[in-house]
C-alpha cells in the first residue's frame, strides 16, 4: 500500500486549522460560527492523532494515543459543555426580551448577516479543500469511518448554519444561537465518547 503523500496531508491540516481560526475569528460576529470553532477541534484532534505517526515512531503514537485522545476530548468536553450553557442562557434572554420588542430590536435585531456569510464562504471553502487534500494524500483515509463521519458533519454544520442565517435579518439572532446550541450538543456529546472509546487503549498502554 502506498504511503500517506506528505504534501496534501500538510495541506489538509494546514487547511482545517485556518479553517478553525477564521470561525474563532467569526465567533465575534455569530455563535454559530464560533460553536463550530468548538466543534472543529475534534476535528483537528482526530487528525493530528492519523498525523502521529509520521512524526514518532508507530510504538510511541500507539502507547500514548489514548491518553492524548481522552485528555484533550476532556478538555473540548469542558469548552463545548461551558458554551453550550451559556448558549442556553442567551437563549433565554432573547426569548424574553421578545415581550418587550423595542428591546428586543435593540440588542438583537441588527444580526450582520453579511458579514458572517463571508466568514462562512471563505470556511466552507477550507473545509472543501481540507476534504479533497485528504483525499489526495491517501484514499485510504475514506476507510476511516470515523474520520468521514466527524469532516461530513462539520460540512453539514457549516450549511447548516448558513442556512439559518437565511432567516428574516430580524430572527437571525435567535436561529443563530439554536443552531450554536445544537452544534454545542452534539460537540459534547461527540467529545464525551472520544473520551470512554479513549480508555480500553489507556488500559491496554498501562497494563492496568
Amino acid at each position: 500500500m502506498a504511503e500517506t503523500r506528505k504534501v496534501p496531508f500538510v495541506a489538509a491540516v494546514a487547511l482545517i486549522v485556518l479553517a478553525v481560526v477564521l470561525e474563532l475569528a467569526g465567533a465575534c460576529v455569530g455563535n454559530g460560527i464560533g460553536a463550530l470553532a468548538v466543534f472543529d477541534l475534534l476535528v483537528v484532534m482526530t487528525v493530528l492523532l492519523i498525523a502521529a505517526p509520521m512524526v514518532v515512531t508507530n510504538a510511541v503514537a500507539g502507547r500514548t494515543q489514548g491518553m492524548v485522545t481522552f485528555v484533550l476530548a476532556c478538555v473540548i468536553l469542558v469548552l463545548a459543555a461551558i458554551a453550550l450553557l451559556a448558549a442556553i442562557a442567551l437563549l433565554f434572554v432573547m426569548i424574553s426580551s421578545l415581550f418587550f420588542p423595542p428591546a428586543y430590536f435593540f440588542a438583537f435585531g441588527l444580526f450582520p448577516v453579511k458579514s458572517a456569510a463571508g466568514f462562512l464562504g471563505t470556511i466552507m471553502l477550507c473545509k472543501i479543500g481540507f476534504a479533497l487534500a485528504l483525499i489526495a494524500a491517501h484514499q485510504r483515509f475514506l476507510e476511516n469511518l470515523g474520520l468521514v463521519v466527524i469532516v461530513a458533519m462539520s460540512l453539514a454544520f457549516t450549511a447548516m448554519v448558513s442556512v439559518l442565517y437565511g432567516f428574516p435579518a430580524i430572527f437571525v439572532s435567535i436561529t443563530d444561537i439554536v443552531g450554536a446550541i445544537v452544534i454545542l450538543a452534539v460537540t459534547c456529546f461527540r467529545a464525551f465518547g472520544f473520551a470512554v472509546f479513549s480508555l480500553p487503549a489507556i488500559k491496554k498502554a498501562t497494563g492496568l
